[in-house]
């Protein structure tokens, strides 16, 4: 029970930091203070790390819920 409390809060702080880098981001290009051609590969690494969190979910959902479960 506790890796699962551990496991799911840790993955819910990445979630939340991704989603504020995300709104941080689109924030930032919506009032002009980053310019787009040249600062693309900042918003290309915050997806990158959204993307990251979503497949370590896909790991987690694996080894928290179906692992151990009867067919």
């Amino acid at each position: 029970m506790h890796v699962y409390l551990f496991a799911t809060g840790l993955h819910a702080i990445h979630v939340l930091v991704a989603v504020a880098l995300t709104i941080g981001m689109l924030l930032r290009i919506h009032t002009g203070h980053m310019k787009m051609p040249e600062r693309a590969i900042t918003l290309e690494a915050v997806a990158f790390y959204w993307h990251l969190v979503d497949a370590i979910w896909i790991l987690l959902y694996a080894s928290l819920y179906l692992v151990g479960r009867g067919a």
